[in-house]
């Protein structure tokens, strides 16, 4: 096989011309020319890297902190406005009408007789017996 390489030109060996070169030899540090000293010079300046990195903040504030915010401040006033008589979803699909409350529990009526006591938190949803009338 390797007689045959030979007779065709070819070799398993790197051309000679660049044998012995490394990192430290001559043929890597050529100056640059006039062409590739105008390539460096149409580098970016260090504040654009600065600029996208704070279009990308804003991308990220914009899509995906802020509505998140605007939900859980929803959420907060839905659960603020929870008075006796609502019904109510929990979290964990509970459905119950509130049979009291104070800051941080509120006591659902499941069925007759039947209480439980839930943290605010875990109201989901919430709908008056005055909405549901006029659903129906």
């Amino acid at each position: 096989m390797i007689e045959i390489l030979q007779q065709e030109g070819g070799s398993f060996a790197p051309p000679a011309s660049t044998l012995g070169e490394g990192p430290g030899s001559q043929a890597s540090t050529q100056q640059p020319t006039e062409a590739g000293a105008n390539v460096g010079a149409q580098a970016q300046s260090p504040t654009s890297g600065l600029w996208m990195l704070g279009l990308m903040f804003l991308v990220v504030y914009l899509f995906l902190i802020r509505p998140e915010r605007k939900r859980q401040r929803e959420a907060q006033q839905m659960r603020d406005a929870i008075k006796k008589g609502d019904l109510v979803v929990t979290a964990g699909g509970i459905h119950g009408k509130v049979a009291s409350m104070d800051e941080a529990t509120i006591t659902l009526e499941v069925a007759e007789k039947v209480r439980m006591k839930f943290n605010r938190n875990a109201v989901a949803a919430v709908s008056s017996p005055e909405k549901k009338a006029e659903a129906e």
